[in-house]
C-alpha cells in the first residue's frame, strides 16, 4: 500500500487540488486502515 503512493508522480500527472476532506472522514480512513494493518498483523503472528 505505501510504495504506491511513493510511486505517484504527481507533476507528471498534473494533479490539481480540490478541497479538503473533512477531519470526520479522515479519522474514519485512517481508523480503517489501521484495523487492516492490525489484522494482518494479527494473521501473520498466528502462522
Amino acid at each position: 500500500m505505501c510504495e504506491q503512493v511513493k510511486a505517484l508522480d504527481i507533476y507528471a500527472r498534473n494533479v490539481s487540488f480540490y478541497e479538503k476532506a473533512p477531519k470526520e472522514i479522515l479519522e474514519e480512513v485512517i481508523d480503517i486502515l489501521i484495523g487492516f494493518v492490525e489484522f494482518e498483523a494479527l494473521q501473520r503472528a498466528s502462522e
